[in-house]
């Protein structure tokens, strides 16, 4: 549980597929601590080597609805998604408002994901280093905004 009068945060890890998002993700659940909820692993989980793109989405809506109850019962939670959208974005500023908890979005820069998307897909043996001081908060203004 938090301390009293501190909201929970509800980390955002936005990237490419194979930017390194998991690897921040579990970061950040140990430093939390925090409560991390990743779609790829309950796919797996949940669906073994299918993995029904079709139900992408019900995953995902279901643990964003965890994650959230967590936070609104004062744990911070790390949502390892992609977030790539904007609608996606806006959507969860508007919940987390509802809920009374701080959104912190995380990026990988995007030189940074583009080099290990493009690294990925030449080659599995191929990688970019990537430091943790490529992943920095957003703090753009108007980042989470609606178009």
């Amino acid at each position: 549980m938090q301390a009293l009068g501190h909201r929970p945060i509800v980390h955002l890890v936005v990237g490419l597929p194979g930017a390194g998002k998991t690897t921040l993700a579990k970061q950040l659940e140990a430093e939390g601590p925090a409560l991390r909820l990743t779609p790829d692993e309950w796919q797996i989980l949940l669906y073994g080597d299918a993995n029904p793109e079709h139900l992408r989405d019900l995953v995902e809506g279901k643990l964003i609805e965890i994650g959230m109850r967590a936070a609104e019962l004062g744990s911070n939670v790390v949502l390892d998604f992609g977030f790539w959208g904007v609608d996606e974005r806006s959507s969860l500023r508007w919940i987390a408002e509802q809920v009374g908890v701080r959104l912190q979005p995380f990026c990988w820069a995007a030189w940074c994901s583009a080099a290990c998307f493009l690294s990925s897909s030449r080659s599995m043996s191929l990688t970019w280093p990537i430091s943790w001081s490529s992943c920095l908060p957003l703090s753009m203004p108007g980042w989470l905004k609606t178009k």
